[in-house]
């Protein structure tokens, strides 16, 4: 199951896995995680061990004092994980302020600004 909801990423997830009836592609923003598990009950089996793989993802959602807050939002997954379940968290870090913040802006030059577009969760 693969969950995005930017457009560009969507059409080309259901190019490559819409026919694949051993996937499934869903358009939803990843701070849902009540809507995600909704959307899935049908494809997944909530009461057997799932794999949640957060892979160069986190950095699209903006540092908050709530429940939109990365940390909440791998917290809420983990909660709602079944037993024997697993979680991959692969995030390019830096200690360098200079490095991070360079980084950032050639995201947003490269996307034109839409870079953590995940942090309009209308979108």
């Amino acid at each position: 199951m693969y969950v995005d909801n930017d457009p560009m990423v969507l059409a080309h997830a259901e190019t490559y896995l819409d026919d694949n009836e051993n996937t499934m592609v869903v358009n939803l923003d990843m701070r849902r995680t009540q809507e995600i598990r909704k959307a899935t009950s049908d494809f997944l089996n909530w009461d057997e061990p799932i794999a949640a793989l957060f892979v160069s993802v986190l950095h699209c959602i903006p540092d908050t004092e709530d429940e939109n807050d990365p940390a909440a939002v791998i917290r809420a997954v983990a909660e709602q994980l079944p037993a024997g379940s697993y979680m991959v968290i692969c995030q390019l870090v830096s200690d360098d302020e200079k490095v991070r913040d360079g980084v950032t802006q050639l995201m947003r030059d490269a996307t034109e600004g839409r870079w953590a577009a995940y942090a309009n969760p209308t979108r």
